[in-house]
């Protein structure tokens, strides 16, 4: 795909500039471009030149994404075995070659100067092969911190990536003809159709042909997500009760499904190919495992193996499941034993699909100014499903929120680290994050976060009850947060001010990206003040407070103070 090669040449002369002022020229390669020893050329693709230059792919299996960089005379080349790829390779070319280093879409830092070319030999794969930001960023920070777009890993329908087997079947369309094609809550899909077989092969076939649209619309994408409502309810009909009686969960009904509209693809495609004399495509189908289908039809055996229930419910190979454990502990990793019940269902899982996308979670979802203390926990659990053989990731954060306070910025890139490379140390990456991030403000930055860090683990400890880890918990409780302590916390903030002043001057543009990085850890601590202690402070005061919070978070960007809520709801309150 020749976007991907133009976007990764886009971005790599435009760092290698910002590192020496150099703009690097670039060709289109014909037959007048050849190879010698002596030519200085940085190549992306072209198998020509690469072959020219007595290269051959490595054995290794890099996957979609990994990438292959091999210095050849005077030159490198950089080289993969899927389009999808070049994004990392030039990530890896700039960080060897000039120290590259995003921290975020404002701090870039760069080690090296390029003045020589080292010899390069590097071949290698992301442990999950595609990994989405959790938050929304700017499509240069997403870019370089080397996350993928969504809409390069799915196809969606009607924009929908998740939660869309009514954009496949809508109600509106097809209830009042096909009404067993609904569950008796008529909230979901009946996956047998109430157990009449033509409905069910029907239903089936609606779906396969709009695949098949979708399928000849996205030559390059090869993964269509069929997954259910966001509602906890499930089919009651007899049929679906058979299913639970004979396998303990409704998600053997969606994997005969999903085989069987597989099926049904697999073979047109392969028809497809073989009457244009190509390769078969891939394409992959992938259900939810959420809610009421998180449970896999398996059991442990008596040496704690997983096995399928029978071999019905072993999802083919193209057909994979995507598992969100909704209600897990975030705060524990799922090695712990809180977390045995997610844990169990993955292990499951792992023993009836070849294909494992993960969709975990890194925040509150009611409480968005305050922090939920994933930030150590995730590692680990992360290698917990790279060890049963995870290929994507996802960690949710404040999906609909531009920006996010309580150094959910750390999270952002430790999940970039991480989630190429789940043997990365948490503590080794958080300094690397503060001295770089904040620069000369790092120390009363990082005092604050490992305070920060601390309190949450007294919350847990003291009140586990109301703080066990979930993405709802009630954050917003004054005995949580004592006021002196987030004094204190504005207090190191202010000390971080003080600590970046002498960049106004000597470099203006860096003193805003690190001023407003300070700014950002500020909301937390005031949103509190607010909330919590508002009858601490005259009338005049508190509005005062009140419309200068308004003032910042409008200018940093913050949107919501609770999923799919705006925070206008809570300064209509403030009457600001």
């Amino acid at each position: 795909d020749q976007s991907e090669l133009n976007t990764a040449r886009a971005f790599l002369i435009k760092y290698v500039e910002k590192a020496t002022g150099v703009a690097l020229d670039y060709e289109y390669y014909d037959e007048s471009i050849t190879y010698s020893a002596d030519a200085k050329y940085i190549v992306l693709g072209c198998p020509e030149l690469f072959a020219a230059a007595g290269l051959t792919m490595p054995t290794d299996n890099i996957g979609q994404t990994g990438y292959y960089v091999k210095s050849a005379g005077n030159s490198v080349f950089l080289q993969t075995k899927g389009v999808f790829g070049y994004q990392n390779a030039v990530i890896a070319f700039l960080r060897h070659v000039l120290g590259y280093e995003m921290y975020s879409g404002d701090i870039v830092t760069f080690s090296k100067s390029g003045a020589t070319l080292p010899d390069l030999d590097i071949t290698e794969k992301p442990d999950f092969e595609f990994h989405i930001q959790g938050n929304p960023v700017t499509s240069d920070a997403r870019y370089g911190m080397g996350f993928m777009n969504t809409s390069q890993i799915f196809i969606p329908i009607d924009g929908l990536t998740q939660h869309n087997t009514f954009a496949f079947l809508p109600p509106a369309t097809y209830k009042a003809s096909h009404p067993d094609w609904y569950s008796t809550t008529n909230d979901q899909l009946c996956y047998t159709a109430h157990g009449d077989g033509d409905e069910l092969e029907a239903m089936v076939d609606t779906v396969y042909q709009r695949m098949i649209q979708l399928l000849e619309e996205k030559p390059n994408v090869s993964n269509i997500t069929f997954t259910q409502e966001d509602v906890r309810s499930q089919c009651a009909c007899g049929a679906c009760q058979k299913i639970m009686e004979d396998y303990g969960t409704i998600s053997a009904a969606i994997i005969k499904f999903c085989n069987n509209l597989s099926r049904k693809g697999q073979a047109y495609l392969q028809a497809q190919a073989e009457e244009a004399g190509t390769a078969k495509r891939e394409f992959n189908i992938m259900f939810f495992a959420y809610h009421r289908s998180e449970k896999p039809p398996a059991t442990k055996d008596a040496n704690g193996v997983w096995h399928p229930i029978d071999e019905t419910v072993v999802c083919d190979e193209n057909v994979g499941v995507y598992i969100a454990p909704i209600d897990a502990f975030y705060n524990k990793s799922f090695y712990h034993d809180d977390n045995a019940s997610a844990a169990n269902n993955i292990d499951g899982w792992a023993a009836c699909a070849q294909k494992l996308y993960m969709w975990l979670y890194e925040t509150n979802y009611h409480y968005y100014f305050y922090p939920i203390n994933t930030y150590d926990t995730m590692i680990e659990t992360y290698r917990f499903c790279f060890d049963r053989g995870a290929i994507y990731m996802m960690n949710e954060g404040q999906w609909d929120q531009p920006n996010v306070t309580h150094f959910s910025k750390l999270k952002e890139y430790f999940n970039a680290k991480a989630e190429f490379d789940v043997n990365v140390n948490f503590n080794d990456v958080a300094n690397d994050f503060f001295a770089n991030y904040f620069k000369e403000a790092a120390a009363p930055m990082r005092q604050f976060f490992d305070e920060l860090q601390a309190q949450l683990r007294w919350i847990e400890a003291t009140y586990p009850a109301d703080v066990p880890g979930g993405i709802y918990n009630n954050m917003e409780q004054e005995r949580f947060w004592p006021k002196k302590m987030l004094d204190h916390w504005l207090d190191l903030c202010d000390e971080a001010y003080a600590a970046i002043e002498p960049y106004r001057a000597r470099d203006p543009e860096l003193y805003e990206a690190l001023h407003k990085n300070i700014l950002l850890e500020t909301i937390f601590p005031r949103y509190a003040l607010i909330r919590l202690y508002p009858g601490r402070y005259d009338a005049g005061t508190l509005k005062e407070m009140q419309r200068s919070f308004k003032e910042d978070a409008n200018a940093l960007g913050i949107r919501r103070h609770r999923e799919n809520k705006s925070i206008d709801e809570i300064y209509n309150d403030w009457n600001v």
